[in-house]
């Protein structure tokens, strides 16, 4: 009789579960398609050294198995306080608390078997995007194929029957421990936020703008000058405590001005703001919560984003498909142009010497922070490198870019973009460079991508060219053969070419992406994963509890039906409220991220650098464009899904 009840409550409640099926679906569908990469063969011959990233996978799912174990504990509480009064019934009629626990318990069995599988069969399928975007991180070709890994599927029952068990554990310990009284009275006992506009809130706002400034003030300083990182820490501690509290405060000071505003009694706004306030006054707590975890998600998008597009910079950065560095002077490179001919690659390729003086001024230079930052060398370059007026300009050509000319007394400096601002203070104090007997004066300083960022390069982060006389004054330092290929080569072909000459260096697109990525990829799948994960658990809590309203405005609806307003009228002004109530907590979220990432990406480049380097305007509004796209998609999915069912709840008593 109990499973009969069971199954006939569970497919009635089925509109109140909705959304949070839709959740524990994804949930679902994240966990296999995360644990798939763990155990996929095709990504492990694709990633090297890959033994990190499991443990990075199964960290991060920890912490994911803790939020939606959470997440589903309050969800199973909500709906056993929207259905105190039909538990009170079943007691009344004389089943005992622990049948009544189970019956609530089989229900959510018969969701959580649901869930499983339609969330392993959308895991499944999900995995082609996660491999997708992993694959693409390395320029590999991709391509579709079902796969079916047990061993995950394995994991990820594990890990829901963790987060299923405990919620069930739980809710049956709480009914078994109530009273008849208590389940017919749940509802009666839940208290909202009060004391709106109190000195006290003004107060404590006043506070937390003061902490605000004062942690801001911190991470500022900390981009321009080197600090404890305590201090940052202790910024980080003060900003978050802004956040709560003064969104918590900002939002009660507009609730207040909504109460007594005369500004709502012009056409619709009054039942607006009405419905607005009735909602959010008495979860200002939960509202504000909302807004701190949607911070924290998109800067975990943010964060994402950014060492995915590190990747692309860097392999630019390399300039050349392909170059090849010997320390022996006239080296024979013609092999490897065999080997590209063959493979019909080879667009052109040039063939120069780089030289040095054995000084280290410029380079010394450019490490300085970095050695006073962290007291050591973290490259094995440590003479300046010199180039030919002639070389230079033919490799610029080759790189499509505009060709440069010196006078006899003139020298230029090529370098990385972080090394700019060091160099020009050197030249303000240092105008000439003396090289043999004679004299020459910076003409410019220019940072296209000239293959300056790697261990061989031309010149680590600086390289001076000169007029081609001057070459007979200086050392030889390196041969190289730099290529330009039709396409991008793969890996199997650089490992092949390297088998060529074991003694000479090759730098290449593909093996600088293949580096990068398996570098980034320990960044950006556990950003992305925990991002999308803590993006779904805030929509839930928001359409549950919106969706909790839902019964309550049946009245109103009612109301206006009855004063003549169409139902075409009425769902105009319910888009409108729901928007407000879904997008609201949105807005400092986006705020906070627009203010604060760029200068914490700044505060991090110059750890890695010595030098202060903000994210671009065009680059800083691209990437947080993306994010807030990526961010509104999710938000409008569960607002729609939310809106629907919002309707479907008012229509059965009011415009039907």
């Amino acid at each position: 009789m109990l499973r009969t009840l069971s199954r006939r409550n569970a497919k009635r409640q089925v509109t109140d579960y909705v959304i949070y099926i839709m959740t524990l679906v994804i949930t679902v569908a994240l966990l296999l398609s995360f644990n798939m990469i763990i155990f996929s063969k095709e990504i492990d011959a694709v990633i090297k050294e890959k033994s990190i990233l499991p443990l990075m996978i199964i960290g991060v799912s920890m912490v994911v198995v803790v939020i939606m174990s959470t997440l589903v504990n309050y969800i199973t509480i909500f709906m056993l306080k929207r259905r105190g009064k039909e538990f009170g019934l079943y007691m009344l009629l004389g089943i005992d608390n622990k049948c009544v626990a189970k019956m609530f318990v089989n229900e959510n069995l018969l969701i959580y078997k649901v869930v499983l599988l339609v969330g392993l069969i959308v895991g499944t399928l999900f995995f082609q995007i996660v491999k997708l975007l992993v694959i693409n991180m390395y320029s590999i070709p991709y391509k579709f194929m079902i796969e079916i890994s047990w061993k995950a599927i394995l994991l990820t029952l594990f890990y829901m029957s963790m987060i299923f068990g405990l919620a069930s554990l739980k809710v049956s310990h709480v009914i078994e421990k109530m009273s008849v009284q208590e389940l017919l009275y749940i509802e009666k006992c839940e208290k909202g936020d009060e004391d709106i506009g109190s000195k006290k809130n003004a107060i404590t706002a006043l506070i937390s703008i003061i902490f605000g400034l004062l942690g801001c003030g911190i991470i500022v300083l900390s981009t321009i000058k080197q600090i404890s990182d305590s201090w940052n820490f202790f910024a980080i501690i003060l900003l978050m405590f802004f956040s709560y509290s003064f969104f918590y405060n900002f939002l009660k000071i507009i609730f207040l001005h909504l109460k007594n505003g005369k500004w709502k009694y012009h056409k619709k706004r009054f039942f607006i703001s009405r419905q607005i306030t009735s909602k959010m006054v008495p979860n200002i707590s939960l509202f504000t919560g909302v807004t701190m975890a949607m911070t924290l998600a998109l800067f975990a998008i943010n964060w994402g984003i950014y060492f995915s597009n590190k990747v692309d910079e860097r392999v630019n950065a390399v300039a050349f498909d392909v170059a090849f560095f010997n320390e022996e002077e006239n080296t024979d490179f013609s092999s490897f142009l065999s080997f590209l001919n063959k493979k019909n690659e080879l667009v052109n390729s040039y063939e120069y010497n780089l030289y040095t003086n054995y000084e280290n001024s410029f380079y010394l230079e450019t490490q300085k922070k970095i050695r006073g930052k962290f007291e050591f060398t973290i490259s094995s370059t440590e003479n300046d490198v010199f180039m030919s007026e002639t070389d230079y300009v033919n490799l610029r050509s080759i790189l499509d870019l505009k060709p440069i000319m010196l006078a006899d007394d003139e020298y230029i400096l090529q370098c990385t973009s972080s090394n700019v601002e060091a160099l020009e203070l050197y030249v303000q104090k240092k105008p000439n460079l003396k090289i043999g007997n004679s004299y020459y004066r910076i003409r410019n300083i220019y940072s296209e991508n000239f293959m300056q960022q790697e261990v061989k390069g031309n010149g680590e982060g600086v390289l001076i060219v000169v007029p081609d006389n001057v070459i007979n004054d200086l050392s030889f330092y390196m041969n190289v053969l730099a290529v330009k290929t039709k396409s991008n080569l793969s890996l199997v072909e650089i490992n092949n070419m390297k088998n060529i000459d074991d003694k000479s260096y090759i730098v290449s697109k593909a093996g600088v992406r293949s580096q990068s990525a398996s570098m980034a990829i320990y960044a950006v799948v556990p950003l992305f994963y925990l991002a999308i994960v803590i993006i779904a658990m805030i929509c839930t809590v928001l359409s549950i509890q919106i969706l909790s309203e839902a019964k309550k405005d049946i009245r109103s609806c009612k109301i206006l039906t009855y004063l003549g307003m169409e139902e075409k009228e009425y769902k105009k002004i319910l888009k409108k409220q729901l928007a407000i109530l879904y997008f609201l907590p949105a807005v400092p979220a986006m705020l906070i991220n627009v203010i604060i990432f760029p200068i914490s990406v700044s505060g991090t480049v110059r750890k890695a650098n010595g030098m202060l380097h903000i994210v671009g305007v065009w680059q800083g509004m691209k990437q947080l464009g993306i994010t807030i796209i990526i961010f509104v998609i999710f938000l409008f999915l569960y607002y729609f899904v939310t809106y629907k069912l919002y309707l479907k709840i008012c229509n059965k008593e009011c415009v039907q």
